[in-house]
């Protein structure tokens, strides 16, 4: 019997090269390797997925108004066209998506969301907010009430995700299943780290340390940042390379003249291309990441593909104690968790004077993510929780 195509929804431009990017792509293009038709509704140039029919949302409108009115009028032209022909549809969550799910529930759909954070509600941010944006995060509760009541099944990506849906929007346990974040084992692998270098411009004489990813204030640039000054004092040869875009940038750049670093650091801004990022982390000694623990705590954690795709690239992880991070680089030995920056700093030091020992982190972390992080675990269980029971 001919399975039913799956509608795909994500509010997500395809211009930006950011892990929601990469999620997106690699849900859709799992579906269609399953051998589902899909059809994604999103934003930005086609990203060309084998097996995929792309739905540009033309936004003729600028601003987050316009974006969110745009989304879901492509949104509902979709689920109108395909009703006849499926009942399924995969959105991410979005609050400003539930017009477009509420109708497809209305229509018959069985609505399955994809939850990666909760950036509203349980006391976010911790900062003062006006009135103005009080009101907007009550309309972004009130829109995830809704969408509990309307949608069939939740794929969280950490347990605290799944826990806040269960006991603050009282989503039974049943619907909700905690899938955490895959990665692509063949596109990211093992690179000889000198002919890597050449292909992405860095010079191999030196010690490359890699942060990889959105430029996002939940990212501890200062720790890391800070941590590589200390460590690079007495390693001339070693360099900060910092691959990728986001609201932080100018932050980080002024981080970086006022550390005095500017002849050490190497910002290439976004990469759209995923094959040269590959070739980054190839290039990289290790690979290093930290994060302000209690904000990205306070969004449901994390499960950052970034760490992945360096295990999968068989580069040694340093990062800081977070939840879901800690959990996946300290139970595969692939790489070293530290509590500070100035921990940081010592243990960057080290593995900047022993490639050798970072090298077989790099290697356990690998093995681990051909073993127990690629994507095809993550689709089958999505798919048995979007398909409908028998």
């Amino acid at each position: 019997m001919t399975q039913a195509p799956i509608l795909m929804l994500a509010d997500v431009d395809f211009a930006t090269p950011d892990g929601t990017r990469s999620h997106v792509s690699e849900i859709a293009r799992g579906f269609a390797r399953a051998g589902r038709a899909v059809e994604l509704v999103a934003r930005g140039p086609d990203p060309h997925l084998e097996g995929v029919t792309y739905r540009r949302a033309d936004l003729r409108r600028s601003g987050r108004v316009g974006r969110i009115v745009m989304m879901n009028l492509a949104g509902i032209r979709a689920v109108a066209s395909m009703r006849r022909r499926t009942r399924l549809l995969y959105y991410r969550f979005d609050p400003g998506l539930v017009g477009v799910v509420l109708i497809a529930r209305i229509l018959g759909y069985r609505p399955v969301a994809e939850m990666n954070n909760l950036m509203f509600g349980q006391d976010y941010p911790d900062r003062g907010r006006g009135l103005a944006e009080a009101a907007v995060d009550r309309a972004k509760v009130l829109a995830m009430k809704v969408a509990a009541r309307v949608t069939v099944g939740f794929v969280a990506v950490t347990d605290r995700i799944s826990g806040i849906l269960v006991s603050a929007y009282r989503v039974p346990e049943s619907r909700v299943r905690v899938l955490a974040n895959g990665v692509d084992v063949e596109r990211f692998h093992p690179m000889d780290r000198a002919d890597a270098a050449r292909r992405v411009g860095l010079d191999p004489a030196e010690r490359h340390v890699l942060f990889v990813g959105l430029l996002a204030d939940w990212v501890d640039f200062r720790s890391m940042l800070t941590a590589f000054n200390d460590a690079a004092v007495s390693r001339p040869g070693a360099r900060f390379v910092v691959v990728g875009d986001g609201p932080e940038a100018a932050a980080v750049d002024r981080l970086v003249d006022e550390l005095h670093l500017v002849d050490r650091v190497i910002r290439t801004g976004g990469v759209t291309d995923r094959e040269r990022v590959s070739e980054y982390m190839g290039a990289a000694s290790f690979c290093v990441v930290a994060y302000h623990g209690a904000m990205l705590e306070r969004i449901g954690g994390g499960s950052p593909m970034k760490v992945l795709e360096y295990m999968a690239a068989g580069r040694a992880v340093l990062t800081t104690k977070t939840e879901g991070v800690v959990d996946v680089v300290g139970s595969t030995g692939a790489g070293v968790v530290v509590d500070d920056a100035r921990m940081m700093a010592t243990a960057m030091g080290e593995l900047l004077d022993d490639q050798r020992r970072a090298d077989e982190l790099g290697e356990a972390g690998r093995a681990a993510a051909v073993e127990r992080f690629s994507w095809a675990p993550v689709v089958a269980e999505t798919l048995a929780l979007l398909d409908p029971p028998a």
